[in-house]
């Protein structure tokens, strides 16, 4: 590298566009999107409806279409164990699930029996390793946000928390190892870490991190490091073992390391991590959508531009990224899915999410119960 932010255009490709589909033609947008190890990406757009697509290093090919609309879905995620098997939440309070090979009509209802009563908006959801339980994060209701838990098997509402956090549950997010450690973010700017084997809310809240910020996005980096992202467009770092915040980009770190793009136009897609456990972030700009698709690698010195996808032609709003194969797929505002191979990600890096993230560790505010 030509020092520590300069991009060496030698040694990245400057547009590793693969293919790209037009999935809608009437204005809608691509909202939310979610991936398996399979090869299949599924998108959720504006007007409801749903999309199935296979990719690999060549092309996308459309699988599926579930015409049966949702209003309002909040996120989709496809089973942990099942590639045919995808789930909808939407603020109706329901999580829905479809078999994909058995037409495109809902099977199974999860919600809340006391949804006729009032009902809980969800916002967010996950489910757990070991497919065997759901989560869903719902928004604030008669002053309480709820993390409510279902059992998959038996479709049975398993209880809930409502201590926890006093906002919006922006995010829930299980670990991919370990099924009953699961994180939780909120507007009130708490990710939250539960073992929710135990059996009073009390005793499954392990940490209450303090972000100092409505957090936006939350992923899992590795077993025991989760990244956030803010809703003031900040990337935090957090070991949720040792309840440690363990790196921070701010906003105008991001836009320097983009290089020629203004901060307040600059905004993060999301943070993912290499099969090398490299994380890299996946940032855009409001005011140029074709030349602000970029990607950074986290390294000991910062933030380093590895791959401008100049290809793109839409402000993105959503991606999925395959460590095994390398691939991106990204989608947006003009509904448009497009596949990127990700050179360059593990070339040059020098630093892993482990100790050596460590480094210049800025230590925030946590609570070891809950502040309230």
């Amino acid at each position: 590298m030509k020092g520590n932010n300069s991009f060496d255009a030698e040694n990245s490709l400057k547009n590793p566009i693969i293919d790209e589909k037009a999935v809608s033609l009437d204005n809608s947008y691509i909202l939310k999107m979610c991936g398996n190890s399979s090869g299949k990406v599924a998108v959720a757009l504006s007007d409801s409806t749903c999309e199935i697509y296979s990719f690999d290093n060549s092309s996308l090919k459309k699988l599926d279409k579930l015409t049966d609309p949702i209003k309002g879905i909040c996120d989709i995620r496809f089973s942990r164990q099942n590639d045919s098997t995808l789930y909808i939440g939407s603020s109706d309070g329901g999580i829905r699930m479809w078999d994909t090979r058995s037409g495109n009509s809902c099977s199974t209802t999860y919600e809340d029996p006391q949804t006729r009563e009032s009902v809980k908006p969800l916002i967010s959801f996950d489910i757990s390793c070991n497919d065997r339980v759901l989560c869903g994060g719902t928004e604030v209701v008669q002053n309480d946000a709820f993390m409510l838990f279902w059992d998959i098997r038996s479709k049975s509402l398993l209880g809930g928390y409502w201590n926890s956090h006093t906002d919006d549950i922006m995010q829930v997010q299980f670990s991919s190892q370990q099924p009953n450690k699961v994180v939780s973010g909120g507007v009130d700017g708490l990710i939250n870490v539960f073992d929710i084997s135990e059996q009073t809310e009390d005793d499954a809240l392990q940490y209450s991190l303090s972000t100092e910020c409505a957090v936006d996005i939350i992923n899992w980096i590795s077993d025991d490091v989760v990244s956030c992202i803010t809703q003031n467009i900040d990337v935090q770092f957090w070991n949720v073992d040792s309840a440690d915040q363990i790196n921070t980009f701010t906003r105008e770190d991001i836009a320097k390391a983009a290089q020629n793009i203004n901060v307040e136009d600059c905004y993060i897609v999301d943070v993912y991590n290499t099969k090398e456990n490299i994380p890299f972030l996946v940032t855009g700009s409001y005011a140029d959508e074709r030349k602000g698709l970029k990607l950074l690698q986290v390294t000991d010195d910062g933030l380093v531009l590895k791959s401008n996808l100049d290809s793109n032609k839409q402000i993105v709003r959503c991606s999925w990224y395959d460590r095994e194969s390398e691939l991106l797929v990204s989608g947006g505002e003009m509904g448009i899915l497009s596949l990127w191979k990700s050179f360059g990600l593990n070339t040059n890096a020098k630093s892993k999410t482990d100790s050596s993230l460590l480094m210049g560790m800025k230590k925030l505010k946590v609570h070891k119960n809950k502040p309230y």
